[in-house]
């Protein structure tokens, strides 16, 4: 019988990048998915029941404790942000999970809207470095022309975690909640060992590269500003190696390689000088940030109203056209981040939100429940090209030794369209009619979408392409 192991790693890198297997980025988006888990079950499903029922708090305190969650992690990713840039990914999530872990455990004892409170503003600051810790670790231990797919890697890692944190924790949920607590104490220390094990610090290497040329290999690398080097080794039998090594590469391809962490490097702090500058190089790009996260967000408060008065959903209907929309966009994103990989982000980016934009002005006008599925998996799949093709956007468009830093300004503006959105769409609801916020978040996509035609949003690609030639 002929050995078909060795076709194994082909079939599976026909979809998957072999990047994604190495232990330091896996690690991460493993960090990632167990992390928010964590947040979804605590946000999504326990605490709003657990304030209520257990702690007999009025729903505002719990809805104010929530709120400053969100608030003291949007104002923290910036200032971790740095903190990865100068002590590494893996110092920063072990801190992370350190303070997650110890929060959820402060917030099971809670008996005082105070404690609650503190407790969530705890957790905000433990778990808001994951985020600047995966988005530097995919700039820092992948190639830039696979950018937009470990974005999307990034994204369906995310997803999964984040939703069925909320469903599992439901099981356990009963009395006084402390099987719920005490899972939820057991992934954040499976976060904990993830990071601590696999997480390993990167090399002085920024960029390094395996080529296979006739029977060799090529090892070339980036030792800071010295220039490149170059040496020749020898080609380890195929046969013996690791799927993701030097055996796994096709000829010619170059890469990053899986084993940059054996090289220490020294970090050095961004210069603030620097930042600034560079801060102002991609400052066009932030009311686009605030506008799209508002737009996204200012529906959140009264989708689940419309569905049950206006569309008249049941909540199992409901969930099934929320699931519908999730499931495309998970299925779509590893094919759409391998072709804004290949052809840029503008144009995927603008089709995807004129279609959006289009879809959710027309939404009020269609009510029956085959054009509500078929608008929302026509939402998921132009989300799908939306998250790598954004991401990869403002990826390109930060300095190599600022990626921790730029990713955690970034995240924070996109945090205040967050926050600022539901209260705008409820206020137009409330205020304005049924479809004003759909009109309005129609509005606000559109116009990005006719302004990423004409804006510089591709710049950041000319000038890497320029730089590797």
């Amino acid at each position: 019988m002929p050995n078909t192991v060795p076709h194994a790693p082909r079939l599976i890198r026909r979809w998957l990048e072999p990047e994604l297997f190495q232990p330091f980025i896996f690690g991460i988006f493993v960090c990632l998915s167990l992390s928010e888990f964590v947040r979804g079950a605590l946000i999504l499903s326990l605490l709003p029941t657990y304030g209520r029922s257990v702690l007999h708090f009025a729903v505002e305190w719990t809805a104010l404790a929530l709120s400053l969650q969100y608030l003291v992690d949007n104002l923290s990713r910036t200032p971790f942000g740095w903190l990865v840039d100068r002590v590494g990914e893996r110092t920063v999530l072990l801190i992370g999970f350190c303070i997650a872990t110890a929060s959820v455990f402060w917030m099971m004892q809670a008996g005082t809207v105070v404690m609650l409170i503190l407790s969530l503003c705890s957790y905000g600051v433990g778990a808001n470095v994951v985020w600047p810790s995966a988005m530097a670790g995919i700039s820092h231990s992948t190639p830039e022309t696979k950018r937009a797919a470990f974005m999307s890697y990034l994204y369906i890692f995310w997803l999964l975690g984040a939703g069925l944190g909320p469903v599992v924790i439901n099981f356990l949920t009963s009395g006084t909640y402390r099987p719920a607590f005490w899972f939820l104490l057991g992934v954040e220390a499976m976060g904990f060992l993830t990071a601590f094990v696999l997480v390993r610090e990167r090399g002085l290497v920024r960029e390094r590269g395996l080529v296979r040329e006739r029977g060799m290999v090529h090892e070339r690398r980036m030792v800071g500003e010295q220039g490149m080097v170059d040496r020749r080794i020898s080609r380890p039998d195929a046969a013996g190696t690791a799927f993701g090594m030097e055996a796994a590469l096709e000829p010619g391809l170059i890469r990053m390689d899986a084993a940059a962490h054996l090289y220490p490097r020294h970090r050095k702090a961004p210069n603030w000088s620097e930042m600034w500058q560079n801060i102002k190089q991609v400052a066009f790009l932030f009311p686009g940030m605030f506008a799209q996260t508002f737009a996204v967000a200012s529906l959140i408060p009264i989708l689940s109203v419309y569905a049950n008065a206006v569309l008249h959903l049941s909540g199992a209907m409901y969930s099934m056209v929320l699931v519908s929309g999730g499931a495309i966009t998970i299925i779509g994103l590893i094919p759409t981040g391998k072709l804004v990989d290949s052809i840029g982000p503008r144009t995927p980016l603008v089709i995807a939100f004129l279609v959006t934009g289009l879809g959710l002005a027309a939404f009020p006008f269609f009510r029956t429940l085959p054009y509500t599925f078929a608008l929302v998996c026509l939402f998921g799949s132009a989300y799908s090209f939306i998250l790598p093709a954004w991401n990869a956007v403002l990826d390109r468009s930060i300095d190599e030794d600022k990626k921790g830093s730029l990713w955690g300004v970034f995240m924070t503006v996109e945090g205040f369209g967050s926050a600022a959105g539901p209260y705008i769409g409820g206020l137009l609801w409330d205020r304005v009619g049924t479809f004003a916020p759909f009109w309005v978040s129609a509005g606000v996509i559109i116009l990005m979408g006719l302004l990423y035609m004409v804006l510089p949003i591709e710049r950041g690609y000319r000038t890497r392409a320029v730089q590797a030639s």
